[in-house]
């Protein structure tokens, strides 16, 4: 069993998925992430920082996601997130990305039933 390795917030796995959105909107192309890191309300606005515009996440969590998109400044979160490779650890990256939540999100994030406990 290999799952306990699993963390969406690990910097190199990151870095992979902002090099993928960045490849696939330099050629024009749309990319969706799915799974539990695009339906998670946790992780919203550091994918949306990163440049994706398409989640892929079960039924009911949409209404949540489309919330919580629609409340951020895309600006705002591209900008957050340019800092991102200034962390090197899961403690800094789990430390940030509750500060961005707080700054983009924070009233949503408060409100949504699926928000998880941010102590990742």
């Amino acid at each position: 069993k290999v799952n306990y390795l699993y963390n969406p917030i690990e910097p190199a796995f990151l870095k992979i998925i902002k090099a993928a959105i960045d490849i696939s909107n330099d050629a024009g192309k749309e990319l969706s992430i799915c799974g539990e890191m695009a339906g998670n309300p946790f992780h919203a606005a550091l994918l949306v920082g990163m440049g994706l515009r398409q989640f892929s996440v079960i039924p009911h969590a949409i209404p949540f996601i489309k919330e919580l998109v629609a409340s951020m400044s895309y600006a705002e979160a591209e900008e957050s997130v340019s800092h991102m490779n200034a962390f090197e650890s899961l403690e800094d990256i789990n430390r940030w990305l509750k500060r961005i939540n707080k700054r983009l999100v924070g009233d949503v994030l408060q409100r949504l039933p699926l928000t998880p406990d941010p102590e990742i």
